[in-house]
């Protein structure tokens, strides 16, 4: 994320420091610009919604410079910019054809006709991201949590209509000033919008049950800071009349208060993210229906040295849902292992049944395989290195161990 915003700002500083209302690019700035986006999309496929960015850069840049209306511009850029054009045309098929090589697909999942209903119509999942998003930009104070899971923001009550009914407003009130208010501010927040367009639910997306994350924001976050400095405070208040002295009261009051928040939050938030276990069970307690914040509660617990913790927790789950996953089962019976408990390995021997042997896959793709089941290489490989010592301890079996 850092690295793609990195090559896309400097995409857009190259196109900005460079550019001229009459005469056409230089060709060293072309490469240059191409350049960058070729980094930007090896980093990360944020890099992807560069040209759209540079684009509504030239509107902005050419809405101050000429009379011509909004489509003139638009026609005149084509023919001003076509080797650009032409050039991260190429570059962006060339990406387009070894992301599909490399990842055997273009989205994290299929896309399908079911996604489309389910996910974009019934559950109306991108005006919810982006109602995440927008919160997380302008009140980023509660919630500043490692997990963000789906079907707490995705619910059908009144207030979340409510909220997704403004931010659509919001947004076509920033379309409307950028294009027919040729506002820079507006023009620099559609920046913004641009940058989580990818991460807005449109496609699919394998974000460990979340409605999004805050790093996909760091584009984002540069362009709405620039926006709003971008915005003219003073013009708008002169017209409600109000006096110096109270502007700056206004001010001071707003900055303020974003920087009390500000450090209040961080005091109370960074002391939890000092190691897995602090973490993990903070997310737990918040989100207790998360698998994945289950998992990575009783794996810090484990790693922790904290057996009895997880294996109360275990027994909790079992009693509630009667049976454990098998990637928290294999952590239960690492936890009754450390406790000298041979119930331990019966349950890693269920384990280990369960697991498909893809060490014994022979296939070209069988890592591929392991590195997208449900739990990692590294933990498979956890599984059978606790096994081997169980049969140590409670066997005393080296051969098998081996």
């Amino acid at each position: 994320d850092q690295f793609a915003t990195l090559f896309i700002l400097l995409a857009c500083w190259l196109f900005v420091k460079n550019f001229s209302a009459k005469e056409k690019p230089k060709t060293v700035n072309i490469i240059l610009i191409n350049l960058s986006f070729i980094c930007a999309l090896l980093s990360k496929e944020l890099g992807i919604v560069l040209p759209l960015i540079l684009l509504s850069f030239y509107f902005v840049l050419m809405q101050k410079n000429t009379e011509l209306s909004n489509f003139e511009i638009f026609r005149f850029g084509i023919s001003k910019y076509k080797f650009l054009i032409i050039f991260t045309f190429c570059t962006f098929v060339i990406y387009l054809l070894l992301r599909n090589q490399a990842m055997h697909g273009m989205y994290h999942a299929s896309l399908t006709e079911d996604y489309v209903k389910r996910i974009i119509l019934n559950d109306l999942a991108p005006l919810h991201a982006l109602v995440f998003y927008a919160q997380k930009t302008f009140l980023p104070f509660s919630d500043i949590n490692i997990l963000h899971p789906y079907f707490d923001y995705v619910s059908k009550d009144i207030f979340s209509y409510l909220k997704i009914i403004v931010i659509s407003l919001f947004i076509l009130f920033v379309f409307y000033m950028a294009w027919i208010g040729r506002s820079l501010s507006a023009w620099l927040a559609i920046n913004g919008l641009l940058s989580v367009f990818l991460v807005l639910h449109f496609i699919p997306l394998g974000i460990a049950e979340s409605i999004g994350h805050e790093r996909f924001m760091t584009l984002g976050l540069a362009f709405m800071a620039i926006s709003l400095a971008f915005i003219p405070y003073e013009s708008y208040l002169d017209k409600i009349g109000l006096k110096r002295d109270i502007k700056k009261l206004i001010f001071s009051s707003i900055l303020l208060s974003w920087f009390l928040l500000s450090i209040l939050t961080i005091k109370s938030i960074l002391p939890l993210w000092k190691n897995d276990y602090s973490l993990w069970s903070w997310t737990y307690k918040i989100h207790p229906e998360s698998s994945l914040a289950r998992y990575n509660y009783l794996y810090g617990a484990l790693d922790q040295g904290n057996y009895q913790e997880v294996i109360k927790e275990a027994k909790k789950y079992i009693k509630n849902h009667g049976g454990l996953e098998v990637r928290d089962q294999l952590l239960y019976a690492n936890a009754l292992i450390g406790t000298f408990d041979e119930e331990g390995l019966k349950y890693l021997e269920g384990g280990l049944h369960a697991l498909p042997k893809f060490h014994e896959n022979r296939e070209p793709d069988a890592r591929r395989q392991a590195d997208f089941f449900v739990i990692t290489a590294g933990q498979m490989g956890g599984a059978y290195v606790s096994y081997a010592v169980g049969q140590l301890i409670f066997k005393n079996n080296p051969k098998e161990a081996i």
